[in-house]
């Protein structure tokens, strides 16, 4: 089942940080959300993860339950490598093999381009 995301709109007092967002996330697809600071990467994230409402638009074929996150900031553990810090995020859950190859590969891709 895919994730349609409908106009959603959000704003904090005057900044309008989504406005009418359309986006269809097919099932078993693996996406890359990118963007300038301010733009609504992290609104748009926290609103599929039901920690904060959005304005207006719809969201359907997410069950909230079933998302898991791991913060880019000081809520890593600094003695684990990467792939560790995402298997605590994933524990528990049932991950295709397949899913967690090309997690690993984009690990290795992250590494290659930071050295």
């Amino acid at each position: 089942m895919s994730i349609i995301i409908t106009d959603l709109c959000k704003t904090y007092d005057d900044n309008e940080v989504l406005k009418n967002v359309n986006i269809t996330l097919k099932d078993n697809s693996i996406y890359c959300l990118m963007g300038a600071s301010g733009i609504g990467k992290t609104t748009l994230l926290r609103i599929l993860m039901g920690l904060e409402h959005a304005d207006s638009g719809s969201i359907s074929g997410i069950d909230i339950k079933s998302i898991s996150c791991m913060f880019q900031e000081d809520r890593l553990i600094p003695d684990l490598s990467a792939i560790d810090n995402f298997k605590i995020v994933l524990r528990g859950k049932t991950i295709e093999k397949k899913s967690v190859i090309i997690c690993y590969q984009f690990f290795q891709m992250i590494v290659l381009i930071c050295l």
